[in-house]
């Protein structure tokens, strides 16, 4: 790997890296998506930047 690209995709990422994964019934957070969260063992974990965004995760019967 370029030592370029790599220092740019390690600084991207940053000390501060906000967890990428949420679970909708108790609100845990994690680095990874989970299939099961491991606080409440529930099943509804999204992304936080759509969790966030108001944006809407359900699927209509339509």
């Amino acid at each position: 790997m370029d030592p370029l690209l790599h220092l740019s995709k390690l600084w991207r990422r940053g000390g501060d890296h906000e967890p990428g994964y949420e679970c909708l019934d108790c609100g845990a957070r994690f680095d990874r998506q989970q299939q099961v969260c491991r606080e409440c063992g529930g099943y509804d974990i999204q992304r936080t930047e759509w969790v966030e965004g108001g944006h809407d995760t359900s699927q209509s019967d339509a």
